[in-house]
């Protein structure tokens, strides 16, 4: 009876050991798949991070060329009232100077439009 019991009691402990082993296996597969999500969410970041590095380049492209559209403009527009004033200097008639003005502003609008 007592050796009965004995192979009993090594019968449950070699179960519960099983199942501990079950336990612990399955836990490395776990392991094993959050790692490659892991893997996937860091892959997914670093593409992220380019996507956002290459839109701050497209954005500071565009800042450039826009600052020499303006900077193109605010010289027509110098230069538009230079002519102005040495129309009004040359003591051009009156019909004279706002026929000029007018063509000027034109070129200015045609410059401003193309931007």
């Amino acid at each position: 009876a007592e050796l009965e019991k004995l192979v009993a009691d090594k019968e449950a402990e070699a179960k519960r050991l099983r199942g501990e082993l079950d336990r612990a296996k399955k836990g490395q597969g776990d392991a094993k798949g959050l790692e490659a999500k892991l893997k996937a969410s860091e892959d997914a970041r670093k593409e992220a991070d380019k996507g956002l590095r290459d839109a701050v380049a497209k954005l500071s492209e565009c800042e450039k060329k826009l600052a020499e559209e303006a900077a193109k403009r605010s010289a027509l527009e110098k230069s538009l009232k230079e002519e102005l004033e040495k129309l009004k200097v040359s003591g051009e008639g009156a019909n004279g100077a706002d026929e000029r003005e007018k063509e000027l502003k034109k070129v200015v609008e045609g410059a401003n439009g193309a931007d």
